[in-house]
């Protein structure tokens, strides 16, 4: 069951922390026309919230950004937008000086046309406390974030970032690292949990970028993470995933029981179910076999159990139900759902005998 914000931060309507997780799409527009061109597009798409990266804007200074600003609030009139002007160390397209920096965001939270704000702690209580306190004499909502594009730091500095963030007072805290390996995406997974549980009033926004992290987008709601950025035209970080691609992928967790709902009472599955989360673009690489205890909703031990060869005869086995030609598999598989997890592996393991 999804560990929620207590209560969610609602702007404009949307819930950051509520049952689902927010997807964002970024604007990396260079110039005005394309700052409109990209913001249509991302209206088609749906998306909860949009973020403008205004680092990648031309032109910048106060006077600018805020006449653009009310340009894309004229096409994005429902949807919360974020306002960034990311510092060049922490990822920024170019080098900005801290006081255009600060004259350009101030003249943008007192325009009255954005929802969020971004800004890195790394700035310092210096920079930030001014901005924090104007943010919020305007009703503007403050993520303050970390991001490191090298590694993943230690949990405790990763949490102590998240402490610093909630002490200088932001709405919304965000952390973003780039994983060495596996265990530093699990890891990064661990410390949204973990601040979930410390702040749980407080939404968060955590990822673990690149190919490597890019399933954290997806699954780390499970977690605690409220918040996920997806490709509507252009990325603005590395790992970013279609949003199309990261809704599917969150439509199929949703399908499988682990979202939301009951832990006690978990849905049945049909073969729908099965044919349907297969067929989510990007779902298997991000379950990896341990998906299969999701979908055919038998015990991960009884799956981790299986012999190599029988874990892809059972991949080869849902591929044949998500092609739906196989009409006797189909009713094969339909009588396993009034049957016990552990009477369903055993039959599911008979059935895909002939793929192995």
């Amino acid at each position: 069951m999804r560990p929620c914000v207590t209560p969610p931060l609602i702007i404009r309507g949307t819930e950051f922390g509520g049952a689902k997780p927010v997807f964002c799409i970024p604007l990396v527009a260079r110039d005005l026309k394309q700052l409109v061109k990209q913001a249509r597009v991302a209206r088609r798409l749906e998306p909860d919230a949009v973020e403008w990266r205004a680092d990648s804007y031309d032109e910048s200074n106060g006077n600018s950004l805020v006449e653009a600003s009310r340009t894309l609030r004229s096409v994005l009139d429902r949807e919360p937008v974020v306002f960034t002007l990311r510092i060049s160390t922490e990822g920024g397209a170019k080098p900005i000086g801290q006081d255009v920096r600060t004259q350009c965001i101030s003249a943008v939270l007192r325009s009255g046309l954005i929802d969020l704000v971004d800004v890195e702690l790394s700035n310092g209580s210096r920079f930030l406390q001014p901005i924090i306190e104007t943010a919020h004499e305007h009703g503007v909502r403050v993520i303050l974030s970390f991001h490191d594009f090298e590694t993943t730091p230690s949990n405790e500095v990763l949490l102590d970032a998240i402490s610093a963030m909630i002490r200088d007072g932001a709405d919304i805290a965000k952390i973003a690292c780039m994983p060495r390996d596996p265990g530093d995406v699990l890891r990064l997974l661990q410390v949204t949990f973990a601040a979930r549980q410390a702040f749980p009033s407080i939404p968060l926004c955590t990822m673990s970028m690149g190919s490597l992290g890019s399933w954290s987008r997806v699954a780390g709601f499970l977690c605690g993470n409220d918040m996920a950025f997806a490709v509507g035209q252009e990325i603005s970080a590395p790992g970013q995933l279609p949003i199309a691609d990261a809704r599917a992928m969150t439509e199929a967790l949703l399908r499988c029981g682990v979202y939301t709902g009951n832990p006690k009472t978990p849905p049945s599955r049909t073969h729908d179910d099965f044919k349907s989360i297969y067929e989510q673009s990007g779902f298997w690489s991000c379950c990896g076999y341990d998906g299969l205890s999701m979908v055919f909703d038998i015990p991960l031990d009884d799956v981790r159990s299986l012999s190599e060869e029988q874990k892809r005869a059972l991949m080869r086995l849902l591929n044949q139900l998500a092609d739906g030609a196989d009409e006797a598999l189909q009713g094969q598989t339909r009588e396993l759902e009034s049957l016990t997890a552990k009477e369903r592996f055993i039959r599911l393991v008979s059935l895909s005998a002939p793929f192995a």
